[in-house]
């Protein structure tokens, strides 16, 4: 069985090509919009998981995308553990359109099980304040 070990959402996550390191970049766990509709310029979800032993090295399913009840997408994933305990999922969207405040939500779905997911609060806000510096 696979289980989730960490699931974020974020505006950058990176990885370096010769650590495997991950450099998670603005961490969201809330956003805030003057007006609805909302677009996101860019918004990357991290998904770390384990697998018992004896396990499948490769497994696919869904990544679903909701805001409250409301489906926004789905994008089909792959996992390879590549004989290893632990993997991660990556995926980084860009134009992903909020329509309302509610509770944003990725889940991962593998093999008809729910892995787990991770929620961000959408919430209505002022437009920030202009400041002008004196020259």
């Amino acid at each position: 069985m696979i289980h989730l070990r960490l699931a974020l959402f974020a505006e950058t996550i990176i990885r370096d090509a010769e650590t495997n390191a991950m450099t998670i970049v603005n961490l969201i766990d809330n956003l805030t919009a003057p007006a609805f509709p909302m677009g996101l310029g860019k918004l990357s979800v991290l998904f770390v998981m384990r697998r018992d032993d004896g396990d499948p090295r490769n497994a696919s399913g869904v990544l679903t995308f909701e805001l409250d009840a409301i489906e926004l997408g789905q994008l089909p994933v792959s996992l390879d553990f590549e004989d290893k305990p632990q993997t991660r999922l990556m995926v980084v969207f860009q134009g992903l359109v909020i329509p309302a405040p509610g509770t944003l939500r990725a889940t991962l779905t593998i093999d008809a099980t729910v892995v787990g997911s991770c929620e961000a609060a959408v919430l209505p806000g002022a437009l920030p304040r202009t400041v002008s510096l004196p020259n």
